[in-house]
């Protein structure tokens, strides 16, 4: 199946997901989000706000700034790698491209050590199906392994095989309500 195929059945997949998805399957989800990256080196672990359907990690963000680890989340411009802007809970947010939100432009750019991709699909080789616009990819690719990568999905949201390009970057783990992955 094509990419611009199975991004269309994925996307409905995921919001079916996301409509079923209950209140213990977010607390599981963020147990084992907060856990993992737990086990990592503290530093500033770079999240995103849900958009669409994505699976929400708003309370594994909160959880880990109150453990002490500084936040961030991305900032998209058209065409470009993402940024990394500073943001703590309850700091304002503006409305960016595509409606996403973002930190105020004026928030320090950081770079981080651990980052949380949304997707809307994953296989178990690492590689992550996203909307299509390369803002990962390309930031990834300046990052390597400069940051542990971390797919946040949804359990249902993983295929057997993902078609991949050489830009396609992969993931170092996924994790769901039901398990986490690692493939580094």
């Amino acid at each position: 199946m094509d990419k611009p195929a199975l991004r269309a059945r994925m996307k409905i997949k995921r919001r079916e997901l996301a409509s079923a998805f209950s209140p213990g399957q977010e607390a599981a989800f963020t147990e084992r989000m907060v856990k993992e990256i737990h086990a990592r080196p503290s530093g500033i672990v770079a999240g995103y706000a849900a958009f669409r359907d994505e699976i929400p990690v708003w309370h594994a963000l909160e959880a880990l700034y109150s453990a002490g680890w500084k936040l961030a989340l991305p900032c998209t411009r058209r065409d470009e790698p993402l940024t990394f802007r500073s943001w703590k809970p309850g700091a304002p947010l503006v409305k960016a491209l595509h409606g996403i939100s973002e930190p105020m432009p004026d928030s320090e750019a950081v770079q981080p050590d651990v980052i949380i991709v949304p997707l809307l699909a994953f296989d178990r080789t690492g590689h992550r199906l996203g909307y299509g616009g390369g803002h990962y990819d390309r930031t990834l690719a300046m990052m390597s392994g400069k940051a542990f990568v971390i797919g946040a999905a949804y359990a249902g949201q993983e295929v057997e095989a993902l078609p991949v390009e050489p830009t396609d970057c992969r993931m170092d783990a996924v994790i769901t309500e039901r398990q986490a992955l690692f493939f580094v």
